[in-house]
């Protein structure tokens, strides 16, 4: 049986409380979250390595496809940067699809993406995936849900930080992100995958990702 459980909490959005919120307020609210980003990472993943939705089947994330069906699962983080740059090994690929991709500026930064992907391999967590302020309800002193799990899912560590500073709506652009010494007490910081992140979704949008080949995993 497949079922939905739902339930009312009241609250408002933390991006709406926050510049009104006194220091000690803001210091419980932001303890706060990172209890609840440590637990959502803590969740056990029974399938260890693989990148995955919370049930094992495809991910969904707007920011990637807006294809409902989803993309993944992927066995390991190297298939999933794969499909990230669309299996581009090399800025060869990019010269024919788009004139954005004339220039050794372009080619040097992706070359530097690809190395960035290609160097590490990270372990794979729980990871709500669209942490921004709209995102966590708040009622007097405390958090009282953290709402929209749509593009929820186990991914590699940093995708949680990547994410939220990347995202148009994110937590970067809130009041809060905009603090970086209160940032590093809700999440940990991975500057050079940021890079690299930044880099793809700069030079591998949504119109280049249309024209590039790439294969379902």
């Amino acid at each position: 049986m497949n079922y939905i459980l739902t339930e009312y909490t009241k609250g408002k959005r933390l991006d709406l409380r926050w510049e009104n919120a006194s220091p000690a307020r803001r210091k419980s609210l932001l303890l706060q979250l990172k209890g609840y980003f440590e637990e959502l990472q803590n969740i056990p993943h029974l399938w260890p390595g693989v990148i995955c939705s919370a049930d094992g089947g495809p991910l969904f994330d707007r920011r990637l496809e807006f294809d409902t069906r989803g993309f993944g699962p992927f066995a390991n983080e190297s298939d999933f940067n794969n499909f990230l740059r669309c299996g581009i090994t090399d800025t060869h690929p990019l010269r024919s699809v788009s004139f954005r991709f004339i220039g050794s500026t372009v080619h040097n930064e992706v070359e530097e993406m690809i190395a960035i992907q290609d160097k590490i391999q990270h372990s794979i967590h729980f990871t709500h995936g669209d942490a921004h302020g709209g995102n966590f309800l708040v009622k007097g002193k405390n958090i009282t849900a953290v709402i929209d799990f749509e593009m929820a899912g186990f991914y590699p560590e940093h995708w949680e930080y990547t994410t939220a500073m990347t995202t148009g709506h994110g937590f970067v652009n809130s009041a809060i992100q905009r603090r970086k010494p209160e940032l590093k007490n809700i999440l940990k910081e991975y500057p050079e995958e940021l890079k690299g992140e930044t880099i793809r979704q700069k030079r591998i949008d949504e119109e280049i990702r249309a024209m590039l080949p790439r294969a379902d995993i």
